[in-house]
């Protein structure tokens, strides 16, 4: 895990999102990064508390172990017997290579176990589940070895100068064009599976026996089996995994020494008590025996059982093979100021198996840091009523080598309070809790999320139907006032099957009653994710530039209405219009939506009050109209639709705004080729054709009319085939060019697909096979303008022609700015280049100006409303703001 100053403080800076030699995350989308200090605080005043004294460097297990006169080694407690309300105190700054394990025996209750004096204001007592292998290295080429003590349990973590190394493995992630897995090409039995021919060919003459293979069966999970033999392409498994195991999932190979090659590995070889590694490429010293190695050789680090009112505080709990702490049946407990770091298991896990009365307050735990811990950072699932406030919680579950599926930075157990904390760099969910008994998670921030695995969210509830059913009156929750910044899913090895989902707020299968309010989701492919669940209410919510959708209900179940009562209301969205360029290729643009409905069973029926129902939710389109506002699926399949038909079916919705423009696309054009696109002249410069067949056609030029600029033809057409043509142009074979028009309806109503064609017969298509490349809508509501724009590639240099059609008849469209002209060249926008983040931390104000937002200095800001907004712009604590830059080259 990351050192504990390396993520204090804010970045805004654009890029890719890694972690610096400083410690700050960039993202693609600027993001102000805000981590709140853990309050340090000294324990205790100069007067010693009751209990006893502990002290490595300057104790002596003869003392009579009081602060004056403390004990030094933490095996002098094996005897030790408190009484009610005393404590053990630890020294600060004091390093225990050995477990500490209290019960009922030595804690009566109301006992302490902490840290003491002034250094732990700035370290802890540290409790280590490692031992310390520095020294006697011998140098192999580029490999370093050692011997271990006889009896030392196999070595499954390893660090050296506090940087982690990674067990040895093939496919080796290091090497030339590198990935993470290698892929299953066919499962031949429930416990083995088939190798590609190439890595069977790889791996022919290699010892494979007993090696651990780390599986990805579910996008969501990653299984642990021992290979027991190997033959051919086939490896046999000494079990058979949870799951089956589908052709294309990933595996890794781990644990053998032929496959130590790569800087950063190691290998135990248990069988002669052999240690091998290979120093990192960056930060380890030239002789190896000046550093220091540590190794993971202790189940816990902290074991505290059957006891009640407990306070623990002021404890490193470091480098343990399963949990840092242990607290199990210790109702009451109150835990702070804890660094939990670097565990294989947990960095903190609090369990609670004997029932307890209902009133009985859950665990207390806050100001805290768990860090680099294999699976959770804090694991509360097993507790009621927990209370988890002002943890830092960074890269915890996102090393390979340990088994994810259910795992979280944070996690708890029903009625808990998740408050207040800021998580980044999970390898599955963020924060995971209970919908059940009041729950609350509020005020968190979450980002760098399902880092690892995907059918993941920054915050995440499962319920399912057993739960659900014994625990009816108690399905309720609150996801209020939370901060989710960007994410993707990680789908390397993952065989989807429609789960490589990744939301902001996800509330999952038999979830009940939830409340999802007031939170700010940016740059996460899915924003809210309702899967069956009913009772939902998802409001007040500014979800802004998802990847993939903002709202998104869904329910899969084929023998239950298992999605009703559900609201979506008073949300913002910012959907994201993104494209990508190509030399000599159409750009490929990819449009978020504002809302999927999916619904095994109604599809668009299960849109009715009572049983779906959106209103009042309101979408901004800073980067033009958009053809798709909505998908809905059901029994008769899946259809896109434009806003007016999303409208039609929720008629509590709000029409998209767009109050300002910036294009996914700036282009360098050629020449127009369009003769009086704009219709100065009339209609001089166009041609006419009106279907034998038509009920009605006109076609006037009007000097002015809204929506035009200047004159504009006013065109009412009465069938298909009717038509305005211009004068033909000549196009270049194989060039691309851009096609633009203006049109404004009078009513509701839609133009015809573009339909630029040869200026004879057969008046085919003037475009290639690839057609027209465009994300905007051909709909348009009463009185709006749409500004339409299309790509094309000329397939011939015949003269060619544009010819406008409607699709809506006998209803007036003003035409006008008519265009086509070659694409000399273009820039895809990032959106960073005209969107950004600005964020104050929540315990203080701060002042935000261009640098921070990764603009260049003297740049100027607007708000989503279009207006100014000064910099640099002064936020109170804990809110945000997303900014818009006006003077971006990408602004229309």
């Amino acid at each position: 895990g990351a050192g504990p100053a390396a993520f204090d403080g804010l970045d805004t800076v654009p890029g890719t999102r890694t972690l610096t030699a400083a410690g700050a995350l960039r993202f693609t989308l600027p993001v102000q990064r805000v981590v709140a200090a853990a309050a340090a605080g000294v324990p205790d005043a100069s007067t010693a508390a009751p209990g006893v004294y502990v002290d490595a460097d300057r104790g002596d297990d003869a003392n009579a172990g009081t602060r004056d006169r403390p004990w030094r080694t933490l095996a002098r407690l094996a005897t030790l017997r408190l009484a009610v309300g005393t404590g053990v105190y630890l020294r600060c700054g004091s390093v225990w290579r050995a477990s500490l394990v209290l019960s009922a025996e030595q804690l009566p209750g109301d006992n302490v176990v902490a840290g003491y004096g002034a250094e732990c204001g700035t370290q802890k007592a540290t409790l280590s589940g490692a031992d310390d292998f520095s020294g006697g290295w011998r140098l192999n080429g580029a490999v370093w070895s050692r011997a271990l003590p006889a009896g030392t349990p196999k070595v499954t973590q390893l660090s050296l100068d506090g940087q982690a190394l990674r067990i040895a493995q093939w496919p080796d992630p290091t090497a030339a064009g590198a990935r993470r897995m290698a892929l299953v090409s066919a499962a031949a039995s429930a416990t083995s599976l088939a190798l590609q021919a190439a890595d069977a060919a790889q791996l022919a003459a290699r010892d494979l026996n007993g090696a651990t293979v780390q599986l990805r069966t579910q996008p969501w999970l990653i299984e642990t089996r021992r290979v027991t033999s190997a033959r051919g392409a086939l490896l046999e498994l000494d079990s058979a995994p949870r799951w089956p195991l589908p052709a294309g999932a990933g595996f890794v190979l781990q644990d053998k020494l032929w496959m130590l090659d790569s800087p950063g590995e190691f290998f135990h070889d248990i069988t002669t008590q052999q240690l091998y590694l290979i120093a990192p490429a960056a930060g380890a010293p030239a002789d190896l025996n000046s550093a220091l190695v540590e190794g993971s050789v202790r189940d816990r680090a902290l074991q505290l059982t059957q006891t009640r009112g407990l306070v623990v505080r002021d404890l490193a709990l470091r480098a343990a093979r399963q949990e840092g702490l242990l607290l199990t049946n210790t109702p009451q407990a109150q835990l702070s100021r804890l660094d939990a770091r670097d565990n294989g298991s947990a960095g903190i896990r609090l369990s609670q198996w004997e029932a307890l009365p209902p009133t009985t307050p859950g665990p207390q735990l806050t100001d805290s840091r768990v860090a680099g811990n294999g699976e959770y950072g804090i694991d509360a699932v097993h507790v009621a009523r927990a209370r988890i406030q002002r943890v830092m919680a960074l890269a915890n579950g996102s090393a390979l080598q340990h088994q994810g599926g259910v795992a979280a930075a944070l996690a708890a157990g029903p009625g808990a309070q998740i408050e207040d904390n800021v998580v980044d760099g999970a390898g599955y969910v963020g924060i995971r809790f209970s919908a059940l008994g009041g729950s609350t998670v509020a005020r968190n921030t979450v980002s760098g999320y399902c880092s690892r695995l995907s059918d993941c969210g920054a915050i995440y509830t499962w319920t399912g139907r057993e739960a659900a059913a014994t625990a009816a009156g108690n399905l309720a929750s609150t996801v209020q006032g939370n901060r989710v910044l960007p994410a993707q899913a990680q789908l390397e090895g993952a065989v989807a099957d429609g789960r490589d989902v990744v939301a902001g707020i996800y509330i999952d299968d038999q979830s009940h009653q939830a409340q999802v309010l007031d939170n700010v989701v940016v740059g996460a492919p899915v924003g809210v994710f309702v899967h069956n669940a009913s009772g939902v209410r998802v409001s007040g919510n500014r979800i802004w530039q998802p990847t993939a959708v903002g709202l998104w209900a869904s329910m899969d179940q084929r023998d239950v209405d298992a999605m009703v009562g559900n609201r979506f209301s008073d949300n913002t969205i910012v959907p994201l219009l993104q494209a990508e360029t190509i030399a000599g290729s159409l750009p490929a643009l990819a449009a978020s939506h504002a809302v999927w409905f999916w619904h095994a069973l109604a599809g668009e029926a299960a849109l009715a009050p009572g049983r779906n129902a959106f209103s009042g939710n309101r979408v901004l389109q800073l980067q033009g109209a958009l053809a798709v506002h909505a998908r809905t699926r059901g029994p008769a399949g899946e259809r896109a639709l434009d806003a007016v038909e999303w409208q039609a079916l929720n008629p509590a919705e709000w029409a998209p705004q767009r109050p300002l423009l910036y294009a996914a696309v700036a282009t360098t054009l050629g020449d127009e080729l369009v003769a009086d696109g704009g219709f100065d002249g009339g209609l001089a410069s166009w041609r006419t054709y009106r279907n034998p067949a038509s009920a009605s056609f006109t076609a006037l030029a009007v000097p002015t009319s809204a929506g035009c600029s200047g004159t504009c033809v006013s065109f009412t057409a009465g069938d298909p085939g009717d038509l305005l043509a211009s004068r033909p142009f000549a196009l270049r074979a194989g060039a691309i060019y851009a096609y633009r028009l203006r049109a404004t309806f009078a009513q509701g109503g839609s133009i015809a697909p573009p339909y630029i064609s040869r200026d004879g017969t057969p008046w085919d298509s003037s475009a290639d096979a690839r057609g027209f490349a465009s994300s905007l809508p051909l709909r348009g509501a009463a009185g709006e303008t749409l500004a339409y724009e299309a790509y094309f590639v000329a397939r011939a240099a015949a003269p060619s022609r544009v010819n406008l059609q409607l699709r809506t008849y006998g209803s007036a469209v003003a035409l006008d700015a008519v265009s086509v002209r070659e694409v000399i060249g273009w820039t895809a926008a990032r959106s960073a280049e005209w969107s950004a983040l600005a964020y104050a931390r929540p315990d203080a104000a701060r002042a935000v100006d261009c640098a921070e937002l990764g603009w260049q200095a003297g740049c100027s800001a607007l708000g989503l409303d279009g207006q100014p907004v000064a910099l640099p712009l002064q936020l109170a604590a804990g809110t945000e703001r997303l900014l818009l830059r006006a003077d971006s080259a990408f602004r229309r």
